[in-house]
């Protein structure tokens, strides 16, 4: 077996274990963590109790915090479990419950630093990214970016030593010079004419995706090339200017 099999992902915002299986297929072990305790409960009881037993798979019920506090008030959404965060957001709001809070720090000292660490925790992933140095930095790292902070992330990654970017579209998984490209366009619109609505799964790298449940492919196996710092801001402020984003996207670095 591959010695990489075996390495550890941090899959931090399991949500209902889309991304925690294709790790698992693929041979990794993962720690997965999630603040809503539903989710987890499904998951260790449903869904990956088999993993669990076997070793390769850790669930912890946390919210990811700067460690400034031992308890968070977790948003729980009305219409998506996955949405739930400890931002107040009354547009998502359906009540709140107090989970227990952990840094990425706790979690680094009790299980040691992953090879890939996947944040996706719903406007708190600067707050991981910030606590991350020189000393304690994954291989790889993915974290939902947006116009209001992916100048101060890039900033600070690559400060601790990350020299290599991809934006990933996470409504089609291509990277974000790639992400209107012809081939895309055409089979979207051959989909449309035969009368079939625009598809839920994607496929990139030999595996399906399902979009909005499924962060995609690993970095090192997905869409486009690495890019710089200079150059990926300044390919974001150009389509952010032109109104050409559409979706969100996972910044990936390495």
């Amino acid at each position: 077996m591959n010695s990489n099999l075996k390495k550890l992902i941090f899959d931090i915002g399991m949500f209902d274990g889309a991304d925690t299986r294709y790790y698992l297929n693929k041979g990794y072990k993962v720690l997965a963590v999630e603040a809503n305790t539903v989710l987890v409960k499904r998951a260790k009881e449903i869904l990956f109790n088999e993993h669990i037993n076997n070793g390769d798979l850790t669930i912890l019920n946390f919210a990811l915090t700067d460690g400034t506090k031992k308890n968070v008030s977790l948003t729980i959404s009305a219409t998506e479990p996955g949405a739930s965060m400890i931002l107040d957001d009354e547009y998502y709001n359906y009540g709140s419950i107090t989970v227990q809070a952990i840094s990425i720090q706790e979690l680094f000292n009790k299980y040691g630093v992953p090879y890939y660490l996947k944040l996706d925790i719903e406007g708190s992933d600067k707050d991981c990214i910030l606590s991350l140095n020189k000393n304690n930095r994954p291989h790889y790292l993915s974290c939902e970016v947006y116009n209001h902070n992916i100048i101060s992330i890039l900033k600070h990654v690559e400060s601790i030593g990350y020299s290599q970017f991809k934006l990933i579209n996470q409504t089609n998984f291509r990277e974000i010079n790639n992400q209107n490209n012809m081939y895309d366009y055409l089979c979207d619109k051959i989909i449309r004419r035969l009368g079939y609505k625009h598809p839920k799964y994607v496929k990139r790298n030999g595996d399906y995706f399902l979009i909005a449940r499924s962060s995609g492919p690993f970095p090192w196996n997905s869409d486009g090339k690495w890019n710089s710092s200079t150059k990926l801001l300044s390919k974001w402020q150009e389509m952010f200017q032109n109104s050409a984003l559409s979706g969100w996207y996972d910044l990936q670095a390495k």
